[in-house]
């Protein structure tokens, strides 16, 4: 995706800069590639959805519920994400 691409995405109009200046971030940080050799230029993620979620949730779990699987549990089964 382009970051013109990327900003459509995002929905809340950003500036240019702004998103291309998240999206290197996210390069730099080894979550975003810059597929070389095309203008403008590609970028494409480099973590699968699902790693990217598992993160996400386990940094929650930690940093909210002191890493307690049965709050965490009560807590996404309150807010409808838990079966």
């Amino acid at each position: 995706m382009t970051v013109n691409q990327i900003n459509v995405k995002i929905g809340e109009n950003l500036h240019y800069n702004t998103v291309s200046t998240v999206v290197r971030e996210l390069e730099q940080l080894g979550y975003s590639a810059n597929i070389h050799g095309y203008k403008p230029y590609l970028y494409a993620s480099k973590i699968d959805k699902s790693d990217y979620l598992r993160y996400i949730f386990e940094s929650i779990k930690k940093i909210f519920f002191n890493g307690d699987n049965n709050s965490f549990k009560l807590f996404l089964k309150e807010i409808k994400l838990w079966e």
